[in-house]
Protein backbone atom coordinates (compact mmCIF):
# COMPACT_ATOMS: atom_id res chain seq x y z
CA UNK A 1 0.00 0.00 0.00
CA UNK A 2 1.36 3.64 -0.96
CA UNK A 3 0.72 6.36 1.16
CA UNK A 4 -0.89 9.37 -0.60
CA UNK A 5 -0.96 13.14 1.31
CA UNK A 6 -4.66 13.60 0.78
CA UNK A 7 -6.43 15.07 3.46
CA UNK A 8 -10.11 13.86 4.43
CA UNK A 9 -13.28 15.40 6.00
CA UNK A 10 -15.79 13.04 5.53
CA UNK A 11 -16.70 9.09 5.36
CA UNK A 12 -16.77 9.22 1.32
CA UNK A 13 -12.89 10.56 1.39
CA UNK A 14 -11.90 8.34 3.75
CA UNK A 15 -13.31 5.25 1.07
CA UNK A 16 -12.13 7.53 -2.30
CA UNK A 17 -8.52 7.33 0.08
CA UNK A 18 -8.12 4.18 0.94
CA UNK A 19 -9.22 2.87 -2.66
CA UNK A 20 -6.51 5.31 -4.28
CA UNK A 21 -3.84 3.42 -1.48
CA UNK A 22 -4.49 0.16 -2.73
CA UNK A 23 -4.52 0.59 -6.60
CA UNK A 24 -2.85 3.32 -7.58
CA UNK A 25 0.94 2.93 -9.23
CA UNK A 26 4.05 5.04 -8.34
CA UNK A 27 3.82 7.47 -11.15
CA UNK A 28 0.86 8.14 -9.90
CA UNK A 29 1.02 8.63 -6.31
CA UNK A 30 3.96 10.71 -6.66
CA UNK A 31 1.51 13.29 -8.93
CA UNK A 32 -0.64 13.22 -6.28
CA UNK A 33 1.93 13.97 -3.14
CA UNK A 34 3.62 16.60 -5.05
CA UNK A 35 1.66 17.66 -8.42
CA UNK A 36 2.32 18.05 -11.89
CA UNK A 37 3.64 21.27 -13.49
CA UNK A 38 1.96 22.52 -16.31
CA UNK A 39 1.67 25.85 -18.03
CA UNK A 40 -0.91 28.40 -18.51
CA UNK A 41 -1.06 32.29 -19.41
CA UNK A 42 2.91 31.57 -20.06
CA UNK A 43 3.71 30.84 -16.62
CA UNK A 44 4.87 27.22 -15.13
CA UNK A 45 2.64 26.62 -12.57
CA UNK A 46 2.56 23.77 -9.83
CA UNK A 47 -1.11 22.28 -10.53
CA UNK A 48 -2.35 20.14 -7.18
CA UNK A 49 -5.56 18.22 -6.76
CA UNK A 50 -7.58 16.87 -3.40
CA UNK A 51 -10.63 15.06 -2.70
CA UNK A 52 -12.77 18.09 -2.37
CA UNK A 53 -11.82 18.96 -6.46
CA UNK A 54 -12.65 15.29 -7.56
CA UNK A 55 -16.36 15.84 -5.18
CA UNK A 56 -17.08 18.67 -7.96
CA UNK A 57 -15.80 16.42 -10.49
CA UNK A 58 -17.74 13.26 -10.01
CA UNK A 59 -20.92 15.50 -9.94
CA UNK A 60 -20.45 16.59 -13.12
CA UNK A 61 -19.87 13.23 -14.52
CA UNK A 62 -22.77 11.90 -12.67
CA UNK A 63 -24.77 14.68 -14.34
CA UNK A 64 -23.39 13.48 -17.75
CA UNK A 65 -24.91 9.70 -17.15
CA UNK A 66 -27.98 11.04 -16.02
CA UNK A 67 -31.27 10.83 -18.16
CA UNK A 68 -32.58 14.47 -19.40
CA UNK A 69 -34.61 15.97 -16.61
CA UNK A 70 -33.50 13.68 -13.70
CA UNK A 71 -32.48 14.95 -10.13
CA UNK A 72 -30.42 12.23 -9.65
CA UNK A 73 -27.87 9.52 -10.76
CA UNK A 74 -27.26 6.18 -9.34
CA UNK A 75 -23.45 5.43 -10.58
CA UNK A 76 -21.66 2.27 -9.28
CA UNK A 77 -19.31 2.23 -7.13
CA UNK A 78 -16.27 0.96 -9.41
CA UNK A 79 -17.10 3.85 -11.71
CA UNK A 80 -17.05 6.54 -9.43
CA UNK A 81 -13.43 4.78 -8.46
CA UNK A 82 -12.54 4.79 -11.79
CA UNK A 83 -13.30 8.30 -11.95
CA UNK A 84 -11.08 9.06 -9.12
CA UNK A 85 -8.15 7.72 -10.89
CA UNK A 86 -8.73 9.17 -13.87
CA UNK A 87 -9.15 12.76 -11.98
CA UNK A 88 -5.44 12.33 -10.85
CA UNK A 89 -3.70 10.96 -13.48
CA UNK A 90 -4.88 13.29 -16.43
CA UNK A 91 -2.85 16.24 -16.44
CA UNK A 92 -4.78 18.55 -18.58
CA UNK A 93 -7.90 18.51 -15.04
CA UNK A 94 -6.78 21.38 -13.12
CA UNK A 95 -6.75 21.62 -9.28
CA UNK A 96 -5.36 24.48 -7.18
CA UNK A 97 -2.45 26.24 -9.04
CA UNK A 98 0.35 27.05 -7.68
CA UNK A 99 3.39 30.01 -8.59
CA UNK A 100 6.80 29.05 -8.22
CA UNK A 101 7.33 30.66 -5.12
CA UNK A 102 4.07 28.75 -3.46
CA UNK A 103 1.79 31.63 -3.47
CA UNK A 104 -1.44 30.43 -4.61
CA UNK A 105 -1.74 31.34 -8.57
CA UNK A 106 -4.71 33.59 -9.65
CA UNK A 107 -5.33 34.62 -13.13
CA UNK A 108 -5.07 38.55 -13.93
CA UNK A 109 -8.59 40.01 -15.41
CA UNK A 110 -7.69 42.95 -17.65
CA UNK A 111 -10.12 45.37 -16.70
CA UNK A 112 -11.47 47.23 -19.87
CA UNK A 113 -11.10 51.17 -19.62
CA UNK A 114 -14.08 52.84 -20.59
CA UNK A 115 -14.08 56.65 -22.00
CA UNK A 116 -16.43 59.15 -20.22
CA UNK A 117 -19.19 60.50 -22.24
CA UNK A 118 -19.08 63.84 -21.45
CA UNK A 119 -15.21 63.72 -23.63
CA UNK A 120 -17.07 63.06 -26.75
CA UNK A 121 -18.05 66.05 -28.56
CA UNK A 122 -21.50 65.16 -29.96
CA UNK A 123 -21.41 67.49 -33.01
CA UNK A 124 -18.64 65.88 -34.41
CA UNK A 125 -20.29 63.18 -36.47
CA UNK A 126 -18.25 59.94 -35.97
CA UNK A 127 -16.84 58.24 -39.25
CA UNK A 128 -16.98 54.67 -39.61
CA UNK A 129 -13.97 52.93 -41.23
CA UNK A 130 -16.18 50.41 -42.39
CA UNK A 131 -15.98 49.73 -46.00
CA UNK A 132 -19.17 50.48 -48.39
CA UNK A 133 -21.13 47.27 -48.90
CA UNK A 134 -20.63 45.33 -51.79
CA UNK A 135 -23.50 44.93 -54.51
CA UNK A 136 -24.68 41.63 -55.82
CA UNK A 137 -22.90 42.63 -59.12
CA UNK A 138 -19.71 43.86 -57.43
CA UNK A 139 -19.62 39.74 -56.07
CA UNK A 140 -20.71 38.36 -59.33
CA UNK A 141 -18.14 40.73 -61.27
CA UNK A 142 -15.52 39.57 -58.17
CA UNK A 143 -16.22 35.76 -58.46
CA UNK A 144 -15.82 36.05 -62.37
CA UNK A 145 -12.17 37.90 -62.37
CA UNK A 146 -11.01 34.96 -59.78
CA UNK A 147 -12.42 32.58 -62.03
CA UNK A 148 -10.40 33.94 -64.97
CA UNK A 149 -6.99 34.14 -62.25
CA UNK A 150 -7.36 30.32 -61.89
CA UNK A 151 -7.74 29.24 -65.06
CA UNK A 152 -4.97 31.20 -66.04
CA UNK A 153 -2.47 29.73 -63.52
CA UNK A 154 -3.94 26.47 -63.94
CA UNK A 155 -2.54 24.49 -67.09
CA UNK A 156 -4.92 21.35 -67.10
CA UNK A 157 -6.25 18.46 -69.22
CA UNK A 158 -9.76 17.94 -69.70
CA UNK A 159 -9.84 15.81 -67.65
CA UNK A 160 -9.14 18.34 -64.41
CA UNK A 161 -11.99 20.56 -65.08
CA UNK A 162 -14.22 19.52 -62.50
CA UNK A 163 -11.28 19.86 -60.14
CA UNK A 164 -11.31 23.24 -61.52
CA UNK A 165 -15.05 24.05 -61.00
CA UNK A 166 -15.18 22.72 -57.84
CA UNK A 167 -12.43 25.19 -56.05
CA UNK A 168 -13.68 28.06 -58.10
CA UNK A 169 -17.30 26.87 -56.09
CA UNK A 170 -15.52 26.54 -53.15
CA UNK A 171 -14.57 30.44 -52.90
CA UNK A 172 -16.35 32.29 -50.13
CA UNK A 173 -16.47 36.27 -50.43
CA UNK A 174 -17.21 37.99 -47.57
CA UNK A 175 -20.70 39.97 -48.61
CA UNK A 176 -19.53 43.95 -46.86
CA UNK A 177 -16.15 43.69 -47.58
CA UNK A 178 -15.65 41.86 -50.54
CA UNK A 179 -12.62 39.90 -49.19
CA UNK A 180 -11.91 36.30 -50.16
CA UNK A 181 -12.48 34.07 -46.78
CA UNK A 182 -10.52 31.12 -45.89
CA UNK A 183 -11.53 27.74 -46.56
CA UNK A 184 -12.71 25.99 -43.41
CA UNK A 185 -11.01 23.04 -42.24
CA UNK A 186 -13.98 20.13 -42.25
CA UNK A 187 -11.34 18.23 -40.45
CA UNK A 188 -12.16 18.74 -36.51
CA UNK A 189 -8.89 18.78 -34.15
CA UNK A 190 -8.76 15.52 -32.29
CA UNK A 191 -6.57 15.01 -28.95
CA UNK A 192 -3.09 13.12 -29.55
CA UNK A 193 -4.41 10.39 -27.52
CA UNK A 194 -7.54 9.11 -29.55
CA UNK A 195 -5.26 10.33 -32.85
CA UNK A 196 -2.78 7.24 -31.56
CA UNK A 197 -5.81 5.38 -31.20
CA UNK A 198 -7.31 5.48 -34.57
CA UNK A 199 -4.04 4.73 -35.99
CA UNK A 200 -4.06 1.56 -34.16
CA UNK A 201 -7.46 0.76 -35.25
CA UNK A 202 -6.89 1.27 -38.97
CA UNK A 203 -4.03 -1.41 -38.58
CA UNK A 204 -6.66 -4.05 -37.03
CA UNK A 205 -9.40 -2.75 -38.38
CA UNK A 206 -11.32 -6.09 -37.32
CA UNK A 207 -9.79 -6.15 -33.17
CA UNK A 208 -11.22 -4.38 -30.63
CA UNK A 209 -8.28 -2.38 -28.96
CA UNK A 210 -7.98 -2.01 -25.44
CA UNK A 211 -5.18 0.98 -24.86
CA UNK A 212 -3.26 1.22 -21.26
CA UNK A 213 -3.77 4.76 -20.30
CA UNK A 214 -2.27 5.36 -16.88
CA UNK A 215 -3.78 2.41 -14.25
CA UNK A 216 -6.42 1.47 -16.73
CA UNK A 217 -7.20 -0.08 -19.66
CA UNK A 218 -9.91 1.80 -22.51
CA UNK A 219 -11.73 0.65 -25.14
CA UNK A 220 -13.39 3.39 -27.97
CA UNK A 221 -16.44 3.63 -30.16
CA UNK A 222 -18.65 1.18 -31.83
CA UNK A 223 -16.47 -1.80 -30.05
CA UNK A 224 -16.69 -0.24 -26.50
CA UNK A 225 -20.65 -0.30 -27.02
CA UNK A 226 -20.86 -3.84 -28.50
CA UNK A 227 -18.77 -4.86 -25.48
CA UNK A 228 -20.27 -3.22 -23.01
CA UNK A 229 -23.97 -4.86 -23.96
CA UNK A 230 -21.41 -8.37 -24.04
CA UNK A 231 -20.15 -8.19 -20.40
CA UNK A 232 -22.50 -5.25 -18.73
CA UNK A 233 -20.01 -3.12 -18.13
CA UNK A 234 -21.00 0.69 -17.91
CA UNK A 235 -20.48 2.24 -21.09
CA UNK A 236 -19.11 5.93 -20.69
CA UNK A 237 -17.52 8.36 -22.50
CA UNK A 238 -14.17 10.65 -22.93
CA UNK A 239 -13.91 13.93 -25.03
CA UNK A 240 -11.14 13.82 -27.27
CA UNK A 241 -11.41 17.54 -28.68
CA UNK A 242 -14.69 16.07 -31.18
CA UNK A 243 -18.14 18.24 -31.12
CA UNK A 244 -19.22 14.63 -28.95
CA UNK A 245 -18.00 12.47 -26.52
CA UNK A 246 -16.26 9.19 -27.91
CA UNK A 247 -17.86 6.60 -26.36
CA UNK A 248 -15.47 4.48 -24.07
CA UNK A 249 -15.47 1.57 -21.51
CA UNK A 250 -12.55 1.06 -19.04
CA UNK A 251 -10.87 -1.63 -16.32
CA UNK A 252 -8.34 -1.16 -14.28
CA UNK A 253 -4.98 -3.11 -15.31
CA UNK A 254 -4.73 -5.06 -12.14
CA UNK A 255 -7.85 -7.23 -13.35
CA UNK A 256 -7.03 -6.87 -16.78
CA UNK A 257 -6.51 -10.41 -17.79
CA UNK A 258 -10.06 -11.65 -16.63
CA UNK A 259 -11.73 -8.82 -18.81
CA UNK A 260 -9.43 -10.18 -21.23
CA UNK A 261 -10.33 -13.55 -21.09
CA UNK A 262 -13.76 -12.61 -21.27
CA UNK A 263 -13.55 -10.14 -24.37
CA UNK A 264 -11.88 -12.33 -25.93
CA UNK A 265 -14.12 -15.19 -26.25
CA UNK A 266 -15.98 -13.42 -28.44
CA UNK A 267 -14.07 -10.77 -30.43
CA UNK A 268 -10.93 -10.20 -31.60
CA UNK A 269 -8.51 -8.17 -29.23
CA UNK A 270 -5.25 -6.24 -29.50
CA UNK A 271 -4.16 -4.76 -25.94
CA UNK A 272 -1.54 -2.22 -26.24
CA UNK A 273 0.34 -1.16 -23.30
CA UNK A 274 3.05 1.12 -24.42
CA UNK A 275 5.21 -0.47 -27.25
CA UNK A 276 3.90 -3.84 -26.37
CA UNK A 277 1.36 -5.15 -28.67
CA UNK A 278 -0.85 -8.73 -27.37
CA UNK A 279 -3.03 -10.22 -29.95
CA UNK A 280 -6.05 -12.26 -28.50
CA UNK A 281 -8.06 -14.51 -30.98
CA UNK A 282 -11.47 -15.99 -29.79
CA UNK A 283 -10.92 -18.80 -27.85
CA UNK A 284 -13.02 -21.92 -28.47
CA UNK A 285 -14.37 -24.40 -25.76
CA UNK A 286 -12.22 -27.44 -26.05
CA UNK A 287 -14.98 -30.78 -26.60
CA UNK A 288 -15.82 -32.64 -23.44
CA UNK A 289 -13.92 -35.71 -23.55
CA UNK A 290 -16.49 -39.00 -24.03
CA UNK A 291 -15.51 -41.90 -21.73
CA UNK A 292 -15.69 -45.32 -23.30
CA UNK A 293 -17.16 -48.09 -20.44
CA UNK A 294 -15.56 -51.32 -21.54
CA UNK A 295 -18.78 -53.62 -21.28
CA UNK A 296 -17.25 -56.26 -23.25
CA UNK A 297 -13.94 -57.87 -23.71
CA UNK A 298 -11.08 -56.29 -25.45
CA UNK A 299 -11.46 -58.68 -28.66
CA UNK A 300 -7.79 -58.49 -29.37
CA UNK A 301 -6.87 -59.51 -25.72
CA UNK A 302 -9.32 -63.01 -26.47
CA UNK A 303 -7.24 -63.69 -29.91
CA UNK A 304 -4.28 -63.47 -27.64
CA UNK A 305 -5.22 -65.91 -25.28
CA UNK A 306 -6.76 -68.02 -27.58
CA UNK A 307 -3.11 -68.17 -29.59
CA UNK A 308 -1.42 -69.36 -26.77
CA UNK A 309 -3.21 -72.42 -26.65
CA UNK A 310 -2.01 -73.56 -30.12
CA UNK A 311 1.56 -74.47 -31.11
CA UNK A 312 2.61 -71.36 -32.88
CA UNK A 313 4.96 -73.71 -35.70
CA UNK A 314 1.75 -75.52 -36.15
CA UNK A 315 -0.46 -72.45 -37.26
CA UNK A 316 2.16 -70.70 -39.76
CA UNK A 317 2.11 -73.92 -41.78
CA UNK A 318 -2.02 -74.21 -41.62
CA UNK A 319 -1.50 -70.77 -42.39
CA UNK A 320 0.80 -71.53 -45.66
CA UNK A 321 -1.29 -74.00 -47.10
CA UNK A 322 -4.83 -72.25 -46.66
CA UNK A 323 -3.34 -68.96 -47.80
CA UNK A 324 -3.71 -67.48 -44.55
CA UNK A 325 -7.82 -68.19 -44.75
CA UNK A 326 -7.80 -69.83 -41.97
CA UNK A 327 -10.22 -69.29 -38.94
CA UNK A 328 -9.50 -71.00 -35.50
CA UNK A 329 -12.49 -71.58 -32.91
Amino acid sequence: MIKLNLATNCVEHEALKEYLEENVSVTLAEKINNGVIIEKDGKKLLNKKDLNGFMIYACNEAKKLATKGASSACVKSDIVFGWAIHYFEENSIEGKLYNEDGTEYKPVIQQIQRVPASTISQKTPIQSNKPAQFTLFDLIEKKEELKTEIIEKTDKDDENEDEEQEEINEINVDIETGEILPKESSKQSTSPLYQRYLEIQEQYPDYAIAYRLGDFYEIFGDNAIKISNELDLTLTGRDCGLEDRVPMIGFPYHSSDSYFDKISKRNLLVVVNGEDVTIYSPKKEEPAIETIKKDEPDILEEELALMKSFDKEALCILYELFDGKLNIQ
